[in-house]
């Protein structure tokens, strides 16, 4: 969107999306930043360490530490100042998916208790960043894909903005397939890959996410929060888009520049996320359950077991049927460890 000289709104409007990655949370913020009126700013969480520490690339392909989006957004929202060593040990000490913190934010939404102050000044720090990226975008919505539901738990107990949230879940077995593959990313100076997660940690992780949105962001956010299929937004985006739009305008807007399965996306300002935030022009959407064929019996057992609880109530069955014709290709097959097995419970990173 153009930059615009405006004054920085109050009380920000905020679309947060929330759920497990690789489930087609960067697209989903991509064609929501098309939409008039709407900003794509990625995955605003990891703007402080990605970005200003690592070095990472800004969706525009400039260092976000020298792009000029960036620094007038921090400028407008008197961050320029702030330390990005201090945000991220807010992020892994204070605001980590476990009991402790979840129960913190919990007992102030409920009982009105006090939160420690360094979450009261990461809440404020949110608010004043999201203001400063409506300021200088222009857009009276802000995306924010962030992904992380005690993220948006904050936001939703003490934060000043107007918060919306999208919960997008994906079948669990796709979602550890696609985390067998270590990936590439551009944006990243390292050129590391991506972590390859085994199966069953991954199908914990699915449940650990959902079910805390489950519990406390959809209870706690009544008709501001919606919940989207993977499967079915990638077959429908157009009317996955209407009904977002339609929750937070209170009227549905019907996107022009999708197509059937093709969307037309111009460039954009995303902070961190996937490499598929570099793609430009028009690109074609399709759901990928290729999966279903070249992921081994075993690892969507081992993916399928901890997501029982929720597994039925989002509408997957136990055992996933073969792909249909329209489904598409899943790419390789999935690498193999050791003697056929994983070797532990934990994330394992490829070299």
């Amino acid at each position: 969107m153009p930059e615009r000289d405006l004054a920085t709104p109050a009380r920000p409007t905020v679309l947060f999306i929330v759920g497990l990655g690789r489930s087609g949370s960067t697209l989903l913020d991509l064609l929501l930043g098309e939409l008039d009126g709407y900003v794509s700013t990625g995955e605003l969480r990891g703007l402080w360490r990605y970005g200003f520490v690592e070095g990472w690339l800004c969706g525009c392909r400039k260092p976000i530490r020298s792009c000029p989006f960036w620094r007038s957004v921090l400028e407008r929202a008197g961050l320029e100042d702030i330390d990005p060593e201090w945000v991220e040990e807010v992020q892994q000490q204070h605001l980590r998916l476990r009991p402790r913190p979840l129960a913190r934010i919990w007992r102030f939404r409920r009982f009105g208790t006090s939160l420690p102050p360094v979450l009261v000044s990461y809440g404020r720090l949110l608010a004043d960043l999201y203001r400063g990226v409506s300021a200088v975008s222009g857009a009276q919505v802000v995306v924010d894909s962030s992904k992380y539901p005690q993220d948006a738990l904050l936001l939703a107990a003490c934060a000043d903005v107007d918060l919306f949230v999208v919960h997008l879940v994906r079948d669990p077995r796709g979602v550890a397939n696609s985390w067998l593959h270590g990936r590439d990313n551009v944006a990243d100076p390292t050129g590391k890959q991506s972590q390859v997660l085994n199966p069953m940690f991954t199908g914990a992780r699915w449940m650990t996410f959902n079910g805390t949105i489950h519990a406390l962001v959809r209870r706690w956010l009544g008709r501001r929060y919606m919940r989207l299929r993977y499967e079915e937004f990638a077959r429908d985006p157009a009317e996955a888009l209407t009904a977002i739009t339609s929750m937070v305008e209170g009227r549905a807007r019907p996107p022009t520049f999708i197509d059937g399965q093709r969307a037309t996306l111009g460039p954009n300002h995303t902070a961190y996320g996937n490499r598929n935030r570099f793609s430009t022009g028009e690109v074609t959407i399709r759901r990928d359950e290729g999966w279903r064929e070249s992921m081994p019996t075993k690892d969507k057992l081992l993916a399928t077991l901890p997501t029982l609880p929720l597994l039925t109530a989002y509408g997957y069955p136990l055992v996933p049927p073969a792909p249909t014709a329209e489904a598409g290709a899943g790419g390789p097959p999935p690498p193999r460890l050791g003697r056929g097995r994983w070797r532990s419970r934990l994330p394992i990173r490829q070299r």
